[in-house]
């Protein structure tokens, strides 16, 4: 009984076989009386280690060492009081490590949600911004504001990525305001090359001109210049 740590029970049995010590020789009775003494101070001790593991995992680490060396002090040949004293500290300290954990993980969630929220606002105030970007530059080319929509457009993509709703109608006018710039310029050196009766190269320009000009542009003007190289 007491190897299986049924330290009362065994103290129960052995104060009521002496109850009948009479019928007992001496030496049965002493050693009853010293295994009475045992079962009692196990007794104890098993108490004081219940209380003791009980403290630790109440994180009362100290006060419940206290206990278990109380423990081990009333029953010191008793391997069984260091094991529980260790193995408490050690499931308090795993459940305090996996407290740590979850607290951290938390942390980063709520860190996490934090910037998920804050890139989300200003990724609303940038689509709001680019938007309004959009539109200008629509009534930048209407008004035949070339150069300002083109800027107006390469700012407005330079805040957004490829896959943004708005990142085609963006790369679609600024094409159309570099088109126009674009044959602009050529019309421009067309003329000057005619003025100085340079007329290949003034068609060759204009065939150009017109092989590049989006549809947005009056190419009847480059077609009346081209005739004039050709008269």
């Amino acid at each position: 009984q007491i190897k299986e740590a049924e330290y009362y029970a065994a103290a129960a049995t052995l104060e009521s076989a002496l109850a009948g010590k009479e019928y007992l020789d001496d030496d049965a009775v002493a050693s009853m009386e010293q295994m009475l003494a045992k079962a009692e101070k196990q007794g104890e001790a098993k108490q004081l280690s219940a209380q003791g593991f009980d403290l630790i995992m109440r994180g009362k680490t100290e006060a419940g060492l206290e206990l278990y060396a109380r423990a081990t002090e009333i029953d010191p040949d008793n391997e069984r009081w260091p094991a529980e004293r260790d193995a408490a500290v050690a499931d308090r300290t795993a459940k305090e490590e996996e407290a740590a954990a979850a607290a951290a993980l938390a942390k980063n969630e709520r860190k996490e949600r934090k910037a998920a929220e804050k890139a989300a606002k200003q990724a609303a105030k940038r689509d709001k911004q680019v938007a309004k970007m959009a539109k200008q530059a629509v009534i930048q080319l209407d008004s035949k504001k070339y150069k300002v929509c083109t800027t107006t457009c390469s700012q407005a993509l330079g805040m957004i990525e490829e896959d943004h709703p708005q990142y085609e109608e963006l790369v679609d006018l600024q094409k159309q305001a570099d088109g126009i710039i674009n044959v602009t310029d050529m019309k421009i050196r067309s003329q000057e090359l005619i003025e100085t009766q340079d007329y290949a190269g003034a068609k060759s320009m204009l065939e150009d001109a017109l092989a590049v000009a989006p549809a947005e542009y009056p190419i009847e003007i480059l077609q009346g210049m081209l005739e004039r190289t050709t008269a």
